[in-house]
C-alpha cells in the first residue's frame, strides 16, 4: 500500500508500508494520512504502529 506523508519541511510524498515505518522510527516524518481513519496522523501525538500497551494476561505463545 502507498500512503501520503508530510516531512518536518511540510513537503508530500508518497511513500510505501515499509519506508513509513523506517520513516517514523528514524523521526523523519511529521504526519502520515491513514486512509481506515481518513485522517493525519501526528507522528509523536497519535498512535501509530508498534506502538501497544503492556499486557498483562496469560503468556499464550507456545513453544516448539
Amino acid at each position: 500500500m502507498v500512503l501520503r506523508v508530510q516531512y518536518h519541511n511540510d513537503k508530500f510524498d508518497y511513500v510505501n508500508d515499509f519506508a513509513l515505518g523506517r520513516l517514523i522510527t528514524t523521526n523523519e516524518i511529521k504526519k502520515f494520512y491513514r486512509p481506515s481513519e481518513e485522517r493525519w496522523i501526528t507522528v509523536g501525538k497519535d498512535a501509530v504502529r508498534g506502538e501497544g500497551g503492556y499486557y498483562t494476561g496469560p503468556d499464550r505463545r507456545q513453544g516448539n
